[in-house]
């Protein structure tokens, strides 16, 4: 099998949708030896902040001296880029090769009457395959959606369970209750193995704390009012925790509590034999990058993307704009891009008086995309006497906010990370 044809497998895959059940992962692995139980892992559900707090540990680990796996989703510019080793992602014949893996064992249990794992289920599976062909020392497996009935739990003894900030997302699977969607995530706690938590709200927390008193297992939470903030901005951001300082290149309000919870991580895997220096520590944090994250493309006038898809990291975007261009609060120049099976319209009510001028956009090639037209109409409710307009393609947007921005205005471009590469593409290749 070569790459296109391990791309085509996995298309065609499709067809099997995505079910919630560890029933086929289960039996995938057992064809593949059950890889994923050969190295450490470190496992890490949670609604918002997944991204970069992997990111976090992943370059931690990586200053430390280790060979570390990563397997995160969605995709932002490359495919191959959710599979990666020690900053390599997965080059196309190693996945070609561990892609026709996962497909002969997929062949065997629909020869025994079993179902076709999925998508997402083959995906996994290529990232288990592959970090232990490469003799990974640990990895840093994220969450698909939920927890105890997503594909990568079929994980039975990680080292680590790491639980970010959860709220209310993937309802119509999860539940309708941030205690019932906070149950499906702390599926993800297991015997013997540690937790550290986000500091996340009531109901969450107590549902955490319980899983974690049946398992038996300690849960450190990361208090993010345990940091003291030094220094805040749109291009780093400084703190002092427990009487040391760190500096860190992520931006948006959040990123500082996201880095609380990687250092508390760091901690307890010092404890699990993880030689991590307090350099290591200070410079993976400060090297860290994660695309589309608050990230800034442009600097005259200021472009900003960001992957807030759900209303949590709307009011994450919202509040880090106000703190970071007070004097812009009213004024942002919005590009706007959303799922229809998201929360669009508190997104854009937590957002959306902040701007004078909005695009809203399609994201092309998903069926999943909410019509221009359709979250144009959604966004009026909410713009206090702005302009809004739906946009024929992401070009046209792009190119209308930086037509009518002058060079001190603040364009922010944010939903679905799904049409952000595009944007950052057109920038670009446009010479802006």
């Amino acid at each position: 099998m070569n790459y296109r044809e391990s791309r085509s497998f996995i298309s065609d895959a499709s067809k099997y949708g995505s079910v919630l059940s560890l029933d086929a992962m289960t039996k995938l692995m057992e064809r593949l030896d059950n890889v994923q139980d050969s190295y450490p892992v470190i496992h890490v559900a949670g609604t918002n902040g997944k991204g970069s707090v992997s990111a976090f540990l992943y370059s931690v680990l990586q200053e430390a001296g280790y060979r570390v796996g990563r397997y995160n989703s969605p995709a932002l510019f490359c495919y191959r880029e959710r599979w990666s080793v020690s900053g390599e992602m997965i080059t196309r014949d190693e996945f070609a090769s561990c892609t026709d893996l996962a497909a002969k064992a997929a062949a065997d249990m629909v020869s025994e009457g079993l179902p076709h794992p999925t998508v997402f289920e083959i995906e996994t599976a290529v990232a288990f395959v592959w970090f232990a062909r490469k003799n990974v020392d640990i990895a840093i497996i994220e969450v698909g959606m939920g927890g105890d009935r997503d594909a990568t739990n079929v994980i039975s003894k990680p080292l680590l369970s790491v639980i970010t900030s959860i709220g209310m997302d993937h309802c119509e699977y999860l539940g309708k209750t941030v205690s019932e969607i906070a149950a499906r995530k702390a599926g993800i706690i297991k015997k013997d193995c540690p937790v550290v938590s986000a500091l996340q709200e009531n109901a969450a927390s107590e549902v955490i704390e319980r899983f974690c008193d049946e398992a038996g297992v300690p849960l450190i939470t990361a208090d993010p009012k345990e940091a003291e903030i030094l220094e805040e901005g749109y291009l780093f951001q400084r703190f002092r925790l427990d009487n040391k300082e760190y500096r860190i290149g992520l931006s948006g309000v959040h990123q500082i509590q996201n880095a609380v919870l990687a250092v508390r991580a760091a901690e307890i895997l010092r404890g699990r034999e993880f030689m991590i220096s307090e350099e290591a520590l200070k410079r993976g944090l400060e090297k860290t990058r994660w695309n589309g994250r608050f990230e800034t493309i442009m600097s005259e006038p200021l472009f900003i993307i960001d992957g807030a898809h759900n209303p949590p990291a709307a009011h994450a975007l919202a509040e880090s704009l106000v703190k970071y261009f007070p004097e812009k609060a009213g004024h942002f120049i919005f590009i706007i891009g959303m799922f229809r099976d998201k929360d669009y319209h508190e997104v854009l009510r937590l957002t959306c008086h902040l701007a004078d001028r909005i695009y809203t956009i399609e994201t092309p090639g998903n069926r999943r995309a909410c019509p221009a037209e359709k979250l144009c109409e959604a966004a009026a409710l909410y713009v206090h006497g702005g302009s809004v307009e739906a946009m024929k393609s992401i070009e046209d947007a792009v190119r209308s906010s930086l037509k009518t921005a002058s060079p001190d205005d603040v364009i922010v471009c944010f939903g679905s990370l799904s049409f952000l590469a595009s944007v950052k593409r057109i920038i670009e290749t446009e010479h802006y």
